[in-house]
């Protein structure tokens, strides 16, 4: 359904803005206003639908088994063995080296500390099993520097112990000399 505006109704809007313009002046400025006319259309839809019966394509069923193996990128650390870690902006002060796991934090010994490296000692610890933990250095002022994430397992209960080898120079013994006595007879 169309709405048209006929030649009077347009007289009379027309009419009807002059007026109104001429009613907004309030000295400093000209404020015009035109009446608005909505026009509202309903839309036509066409839906043409066509339906075909296809036979469905023969499906074959591929099954395979795909083991994932997930591999633990954090480095094995023994409890009580002596690491070096570098890191940038460390400070000249001593700071500190913490072991964190199961929620309890563990300072460690300090060897050396410089602005890129600190070396130091993880505290003695029996743990059951392999263990997710995480190192944290912290410079003296309290803030963190770097953070490493390894897995922290027991000494051995039983290690082979190397000796070195100690080695001496002994003389060689003297070689007889043979004389006639002892060579066979012709």
């Amino acid at each position: 359904m169309r709405r048209f505006i006929s030649a009077s109704s347009a007289i009379v809007i027309a009419i009807f803005a002059s007026t109104t313009s001429a009613r907004a002046c309030d000295g400093y400025r000209v404020v015009r206003q035109y009446p608005t006319q909505h026009v509202v259309c309903k839309p036509v839809v066409t839906r043409v639908v066509e339906t075909q019966v296809v036979a469905p394509a023969p499906v074959q069923v591929v099954q395979q088994t795909i083991n994932v193996v997930k591999v633990d990128t954090r480095p094995l650390v023994t409890a009580g063995s002596t690491l070096q870690s570098r890191a940038l902006f460390l400070g000249d002060q001593p700071g500190f080296v913490f072991l964190k796991f199961a929620g309890v934090r563990h300072r460690c010994q300090i060897q050396s500390w410089s602005s890129e490296q600190a070396m130091f000692d993880l505290p003695l610890l029996d743990v059951a099993d392999e263990v997710a933990a995480t190192l944290e250095l912290v410079r003296s002022d309290g803030t963190l520097v770097k953070s490493h994430a390894i897995r922290l397992v027991s000494p051995p209960s039983l290690a082979q112990v190397e000796r070195p080898v100690q080695l001496s120079v002994v003389a060689p013994a003297p070689v007889p000399q043979l004389t006639q006595a002892f060579l066979p007879q012709q």
